[in-house]
């Protein structure tokens, strides 16, 4: 049997895997619900049952949503802990790392080609070669890592700025975010639902059944309150990118990718969010060339883990 790396992708809601082959192929491919399995090990376990076991498994690399600590992550937003060493036993002993699911994204930004990418504005991607890429997820949490150049490689280094607490620039908006304790509590699936909650309450149409994000940005175009969420949604989302942009130095653009960020993308106000992403003051000249948009990729943090430890890549961080 050929050898093969094991990819995974665990996260809040869904746990992924494949085999990545010669030439970074992704084969076997499975997704399976977090809720639905007890721990990670019997998704593992599962998936190895359904694809043929751990024979020729060469190595393993798996991103996880929170910060990995001396090969040892717990989820934050799911009651999974996942071991590195108990991964690899699982495995026969293949050699296992846990990398920030964020970094393994920002692994594939160097390798992205324009088709897989949808742009917000009208800045071009490549303009500045080689300088700092930043992704950003928003899905069941939110979440980001920066992709940096290092001579001729590319190194990671992940962050966890959902955890940061989100300001209102008037009080308008300050109604709009009340509630809102950090950036994951508004650039969320669960974010999106309370936006939506917050808004129709504002309008006295409160006491309907709730809806969740995919329903509410698929209603936008009939529904006057998912409109307004989505347009909220689009302002604030490109501010806050923006800034992070200014924070990581990432002048080689932001990548933005994740479940809510793909249902809002079909509909989004995109001149709303890049109005917002250029509107930095002094910074403002500047940030009209950088690229922003979002990722098309179906299996982008698989395929980013696929480059780890080869052509370079390394990680900083968690």
């Amino acid at each position: 049997m050929r050898p093969w790396r094991l990819v995974g992708d665990a996260g809040g809601s869904n746990v992924r895997f494949a085999r990545a082959s010669a030439g970074n192929v992704l084969a076997e491919r499975r997704t399976y619900s977090v809720p639905h399995h007890a721990s990670f090990y019997d998704a593992l376990r599962l998936y190895l049952a359904e694809t043929g076991g751990p024979e020729g498994c060469a190595s393993a690399a798996v991103g996880v949503a929170g910060p990995v600590d001396e090969g040892r992550v717990k989820l934050t937003n799911a009651p999974w802990t996942i071991d590195a060493r108990d991964t690899a036993q699982a495995l026969g002993g293949a050699p296992t790392q846990l990398v920030n699911d964020l970094q393994a994204v920002a692994l594939a930004l160097p390798h992205l080609t324009e088709a897989e990418l949808l742009p917000l504005g009208g800045a071009v991607r490549g303009s500045a070669p080689r300088q700092t890429m930043l992704a950003l997820n928003v899905g069941t949490g939110f979440g980001g890592a920066s992709c940096i150049p290092s001579r001729d490689s590319w190194m990671t280094v992940g962050s966890e700025p959902g955890h940061m607490t989100f300001g209102a620039t008037d009080a308008d908006q300050l109604g709009v975010i009340q509630g809102c304790a950090s950036v994951e509590h508004l650039f969320s699936g669960r974010g999106v639902e309370a936006l939506y909650a917050r808004l129709a309450a504002r309008r006295g149409h409160g006491g309907g059944a709730p809806l969740k994000a995919a329903a509410i940005f698929a209603n936008a175009a009939a529904d006057a309150v998912a409109a307004e969420t989505v347009q909220h949604f689009s302002v604030l989302l490109g501010r806050i990118a923006g800034d992070l942009v200014l924070a990581a130095g990432a002048w080689g653009g932001v990548y933005l990718c994740g479940s809510v960020v793909q249902g809002w993308a079909a509909v989004a106000g995109k001149e709303d969010f890049r109005a917002q992403f250029e509107a930095k003051g002094p910074m403002s000249a500047r940030m009209q060339g950088v690229f922003s948009g979002v990722i098309r990729h179906d299996d982008v943090s698989l395929a980013g883990l696929t480059h780890l430890g080869i052509e370079g890549c390394a990680l900083r961080g968690g």
